[in-house]
């Protein structure tokens, strides 16, 4: 049995909590007219952000991206109205930076929710 050991390069790797919470905090708020554009600049900020981790700018992007799907999901609509923002936030953006991507990128709803009951059952916020 081999154990799977992500590449180095591996896009679809985990990201550090506190390495993913500081990406984001880098690219919020950039705005573009030109999506690729904007998808350079974010990779740029973020390059500059961790110039020590070649791969961890774009894990960190694809990861953002698939976190917004997640943000307009119906099922976030009922979080939204039971836990506030800010804890919703940053719940959501802590189980981003490590929950696994599908193949095609994406997070699976129904798994990133129920990680999300979890942890907030964990903390009492649920």
């Amino acid at each position: 049995m081999s154990r799977h050991h992500p590449r180095p390069f591996d896009p679809h790797a985990a990201v550090p909590e506190r390495d993913f919470v500081d990406g984001y905090a880098t690219v919020y708020g950039m705005t573009h007219a030109d999506p690729e554009r904007l998808r350079l600049m974010k990779l740029n900020a973020l390059g500059n952000a961790f110039p020590s981790h070649p791969a961890l700018p774009r894990r960190i992007l694809l990861r953002l991206n698939a976190l917004a799907e997640v943000w307009r999901h119906p099922m976030m609509d009922a979080w939204r109205d039971v836990a506030g923002n800010a804890t919703l936030s940053s719940a959501a953006l802590r189980i981003a930076a490590t929950q696994p991507l599908c193949d095609d990128g994406r997070f699976n709803a129904e798994s990133f929710f129920a990680e999300m009951l979890r942890r907030m059952n964990e903390k009492g916020w649920a």
